[in-house]
């Protein structure tokens, strides 16, 4: 059997394995392709627990976009994803604050998001590692 077959099957059985059913694993040898058309829930900024009954939001998109929500508030950036590095640049005001919104946590998010510079799964969570901070802000896989 040739090396291209052999890398062929590997490769379908590697995507079979990851297709299942329903799972909350993330390939993180997959780099971008791993967390593409993906949605987490905010749990944590850091190591700090979001406000009560916050909706905060974070999709990255097939476009390289990583698109944060605060209830109503939108902010979008472009995200660069290389094997566990993670790097989110440009993150503007998409749309507006809402006046129920916790500020101070919307702009902690976009700070420690700005930050951002490696990723990594534990159990169905992810984790973002901020420059200057030892304390990963940790996302719950959204359904």
């Amino acid at each position: 059997m040739s090396t291209k077959s052999i890398l062929a099957i590997a490769l379908l059985c590697g995507g079979l394995a990851l297709g299942g059913c329903g799972s909350t694993s993330i390939d993180t040898t997959a780099g971008r392709d791993g967390l593409v058309n993906t949605t987490w829930w905010v749990q944590t900024i850091e190591g700090k627990a979001i406000a009560p009954n916050s909706d905060s939001q974070v999709t990255i998109d097939e476009d390289g976009y990583i698109v944060a929500s605060e209830g109503c508030a939108k902010f979008t950036g472009k995200a660069a994803v290389n094997g566990n590095r993670f790097d989110v640049t440009k993150i503007g005001l998409v749309d507006g604050a809402c006046a129920n919104a916790a500020p101070l946590q919307e702009a902690k998010l976009i700070d420690t998001l700005e930050r951002v510079d490696r990723w990594a799964v534990q159990e169905s969570y992810l984790l973002l590692y901020s420059e200057g901070s030892t304390i990963p802000t940790r996302l719950a896989r959204h359904p």
